[in-house]
């Protein structure tokens, strides 16, 4: 597996904040000696394309998931995504992929 580093920035996180608001969720993991995040699990929602407001349906999208190498395997990134699978409840879920270049 190749080595990762930490792939994103603050601009990343306010980007994501900014275009979805109250539909981000974002759960992170933090060392508590060092302060250090280790790991998170980004998501949003998006409702549904329909034409009438009550036929109206949320889909549950995650948008980053990471976890730092010397934290994997302790369950970190498990716990994290089950607590944005609790946000998303029974509804649609979807996982937005792609390269990342600067990994």
């Amino acid at each position: 597996m190749a080595k990762a580093e930490w792939p994103l920035t603050l601009e990343d996180l306010t980007a994501w904040k900014n275009s979805f608001g109250e539909k981000f969720w974002l759960f992170i993991a933090i060392e508590k000696e060092k302060k250090e995040s280790v790991a998170c699990v980004m998501g949003l929602s998006e409702a549904t394309a329909v034409e009438k407001e009550e036929d109206k349906e949320y889909v549950y999208i995650v948008g980053l998931y990471f976890v730092r190498e010397d934290w994997r395997k302790h369950d970190v990134g498990t716990t994290l995504f089950n607590k944005f699978m609790e946000v998303a409840g029974e509804s649609n879920k979807a996982l937005l992929s792609g390269k990342l270049n600067y990994l």
